[in-house]
């Protein structure tokens, strides 16, 4: 069979196949239709990335100057290398009440509180409303949406039976959670057995993965003859991209298979891409918390560089956790609520370590060149970061910490310090972005009217 007839064609989409997986390719022009090769318009994504329990103060968080020449402060310091792609949006308010974290992490993408009566809520979250939209469209991703995070089984005692919403922050149109995948193997399993042929619930393409895990086997290694004879295809300058990418797959699956497996060779998280053991408990070490914020990060870069997704939701730990880095125990109730006497600067550093992943998130997705061969995936992006609270104790709804990265292929001004008059909702926010992805709100949760009509 000759290569013609096993690389399989997506919307100007290839795939590498064999032993029942599916590699994505970049986008490389020597592949594209003669007339798809000029103009190509890059897709435009939306990632949505929570941090726990707010932040010790907005003075600590918020920039000083407002517009462009804004400095990062205080806690905003790791972004200075990627400021000029990054706004800081103050002011911005969202809804909840007591327990603050359960109804703010419900909140934090529908702008909405869930019923504690039926333990579902009225409002299908952002990222769900995108996604539904662009699956509907002529050009859909294979992959509807990726809800990802480490695990982390904290919950609020008051509500009992809503710990998926302070574990979740996506939710379909039943109302109820849609639970995120806390296993980074299995997010990356999924971008090589869902896009096309093979999907999660696809029987023979699940038993590749299993036998493929079992011996240790790269999905690389399952698709390297169509490898080898693709580069004949290829001009040079795609041949260097094509390298360039396969390299940083088998580096991003090593990386993730030492995660999962706990450094260890073989045992069961490797014996199963549905439900691996390894890091999937809640006894987890905190200082492994770092290690799996990184995987999912390298999971995420891959999904949109391949444009297998074009929506990610991704929650760094529950709301209200306990858990930190760096080896800060009791984070919620010792650090957040003050009640250590050197709460302040541990604070300040498990937030600005906070911000420092974000920022490495955005460094990658700003370093891969996007399909029209001039802008970064990181300019076709909007990437959403803030928390279900404002003051970790105060547990405030309003004046939110806020930023706002990326350039949404044009419909966003990047690098700005923007001071809105604290009558804005995450909800207005998010019908801007909505309607910049080509999905007209007339409303949003329980305060989004629209009053958000630019962003620069």
């Amino acid at each position: 069979m000759s290569l013609h007839d096993r690389v399989h064609w997506l919307s100007r989409r290839a795939f590498l196949g064999g032993a029942g997986t599916l590699v994505a390719l970049p986008f490389l022009e020597s592949l594209a239709p003669r007339t798809a090769r000029a103009a190509v318009a890059p897709p435009k994504r939306f990632l949505a990335w929570y941090f726990t329990c707010g932040i010790p103060a907005i003075a600590d968080w918020k920039p000083t100057a407002v517009g462009m020449n804004w400095q990062p402060s205080l806690l905003l310091a790791p972004l200075m290398p990627i400021k000029q792609k990054v706004s800081v949006l103050s002011g911005l308010n969202n809804v909840g009440k007591v327990p603050d974290h359960t109804y703010g992490t419900g909140a934090f993408l529908t702008g909405t509180q869930f019923t504690p009566a039926t333990l579902t809520i009225s409002q299908q979250s952002i990222d769900q409303v995108i996604a539904d939209s662009l699956q509907a469209g002529p050009n859909k991703a294979p992959i509807h949406s990726m809800q990802l995070g480490p695990l982390d089984t904290n919950c609020e005692p008051q509500i009992p039976g809503a710990c998926g919403f302070v574990q979740n922050i996506s939710f379909g149109k039943t109302g109820t959670a849609i639970t995120k995948e806390t296993d980074a193997q299995n997010a990356f399993n999924r971008l090589f057995m869902g896009a096309g042929a093979g999907t999660a619930s696809d029987p023979a393409a699940i038993n590749a993965a299993k036998a493929r895990l079992a011996m240790r086997k790269s999905v690389l290694d399952a698709v390297v003859s169509d490898a080898q004879n693709l580069n004949g295809f290829l001009s040079k300058a795609d041949q260097v991209r094509f390298d360039e990418y396969l390299t940083s797959v088998r580096r991003v699956e090593g990386q993730i298979s030492g995660v999962s497996a706990g450094g260890a060779a073989g045992g069961a998280a490797c014996m199963s891409p549905i439900k691996p053991a390894g890091l999937t408990t809640s006894a987890r070490p905190v200082s492994d918390l770092e290690a799996q914020i990184d995987a999912f990060t390298e999971v995420m870069t891959l999904a949109f560089r391949c444009d297998l997704t074009r929506i990610i939701s991704f929650m760094m730990t529950a709301g209200g956790s306990r858990f930190a880095p760096m080896g800060i125990s009791d984070y919620h109730l010792g650090i957040t609520h003050h009640s250590v006497s050197d709460w302040q600067p541990k604070f300040r550093t498990v937030v600005t370590w906070e911000v420092l992943k974000f920022t490495q998130l955005l460094q990658k997705l700003d370093a891969i060149t996007d399909v029209d061969g001039t802008s970064t995936v990181l300019d076709n992006s909007a990437v959403f970061c803030s928390s279900e609270i404002s003051d970790g104790n105060r547990h405030n709804h309003d004046d939110m910490p806020v930023l706002l990265a990326g350039g949404l292929g044009g419909a966003i001004k990047p690098g700005q310090h923007i001071q809105y008059a604290q009558n804005e909702y995450f909800a207005d926010l998010f019908m801007f972005l909505a309607k910049s992805m080509g999905v007209t709100l007339d409303k949003f949760g329980e305060n989004g009217t629209g009053k958000i009509t630019a962003i620069g």
